[in-house]
């Protein structure tokens, strides 16, 4: 038929205008019936559908290249292996429109169509059919990143990989993941909102969750409630600290894990005032880093303890400069050298105790 031939010359509205006008009159206006040519009657039918769904394919292909947003494309078009690009069109709309299940199968089956026929998507198709390849593409490659970074995360709960994987998934269980990891970086400020998003998933979507990933849900539940309990029990074991003048009957156990400054800088005055030298150095030392950092303000009250730790800390310096200035000058007097070792590692005056509130 002269209608096929102008079709698989991509002359689809010529193609169109041969088979009405022509072809089809000639059927049905003659004596000439569809059966007497062989072949005949499945090449029209399939050409009538053809012609049908393509002015329905158009509609849609200009709503998607003018709004960017896929309409979809409910109607199967029959295929001529000669010009397949109706047919190329049509998988593009619905694979952008179901990315997840639909992207890859797209894409294959367009690869097959070209190969097939030996016609390549140009211009518009041609534009559409790169950016399906780079969405796939960065589908697989999110979920690569997110699989490397959650490998990694399984041992120890650590993330190494932060701002390498996104929350865009074909899944659920991947977005949680992202989700939980995210929670354990940020626990004080996004722990408890990452839980809720899962709570949130998990009712809706009623995921088959790895065990290892609800495993993680729970220990990410755990510290969060850590974090709170800390922070409940400093506060309740300073004021007896103060009340008892700087000092603990019960034990204490120094934790880090706090979502306020002032109870992670409280937990550290009670182990350098309670503990030995060492302790002493070290708490202090991480308190005037931290306060350096990150600006905040103490109360009377926390200033009065952090000043009796200065005082605690220069004392167990002095001791150590005495002791050494003795040993150096035994069994001579040692105050000349103490004083030498005092200017030395920068001794000054010994700070004022602080009995009270300022």
């Amino acid at each position: 038929m002269t209608a096929y031939t102008r079709f698989c010359q991509g002359d689809i509205s010529g193609s169109k205008d041969i088979f009405e006008n022509r072809t089809l009159k000639l059927i049905e206006r003659t004596t000439l019936r569809t059966e007497d040519v062989e072949g005949l009657a499945s090449e029209a039918a399939k050409m009538k559908s053809m012609f049908k769904g393509i002015s329905k394919l158009d509609i849609a292909w200009k709503t998607y290249i003018k709004t960017g947003v896929s309409p979809g494309f409910d109607i199967e078009l029959p295929l001529f292996p000669c010009y397949p690009i109706p047919n190329m069109k049509e998988l593009v709309l619905n694979g952008v429109l179901d990315l997840c299940d639909s992207g890859p199968e797209t894409l294959e089956k367009i690869a097959e169509l070209e190969a097939d026929s030996g016609v390549a998507p140009e211009g518009e198709l041609e534009e559409k059919v790169e950016e399906l390849q780079a969405a796939v593409e960065q589908n697989d490659g999110g979920l690569s990143a997110l699989n490397e970074a959650w490998a990694s995360f399984i041992p120890d709960n650590k993330v190494r990989h932060l701002g390498k994987y996104g929350y865009q998934y074909c899944s659920v269980e991947p977005l949680i993941r992202a989700y939980i990891m995210d929670g354990f970086v940020f626990v004080c400020e996004m722990g408890e909102e990452m839980l809720h998003k899962i709570d949130s998933l998990y009712n809706s979507e009623e995921p088959d969750l790895e065990e290892i990933t609800m495993t993680k849900i729970n220990e990410l539940s755990a510290l969060t409630k850590q974090y709170r309990s800390n922070g409940l029990k400093i506060e309740r074991l300073w004021s007896k600290f103060v009340a008892q003048g700087g000092s603990l009957v019960e034990s204490f156990q120094s934790t880090d894990h706090y979502c306020d400054n002032i109870q992670l800088v409280k937990d550290w005055t009670i182990k350098g005032l309670t503990g030995d030298c060492e302790d002493g150095y070290r708490t202090l030392e991480k308190i005037e880093t931290l306060h350096e950092t990150i600006e905040f303000e103490f109360s009377e009250e926390l200033e009065c303890q952090i000043q009796n730790l200065r005082v605690k800390v220069w004392d167990c310096r002095y001791d150590l400069l005495l002791e050494l200035a003795q040993v150096e000058t035994s069994p001579g007097p040692y105050e000349e050298r103490l004083e030498e070792l005092m200017k030395e590692y920068q001794m000054g005056e010994q700070p004022e105790v602080c009995s009270g509130k300022k």
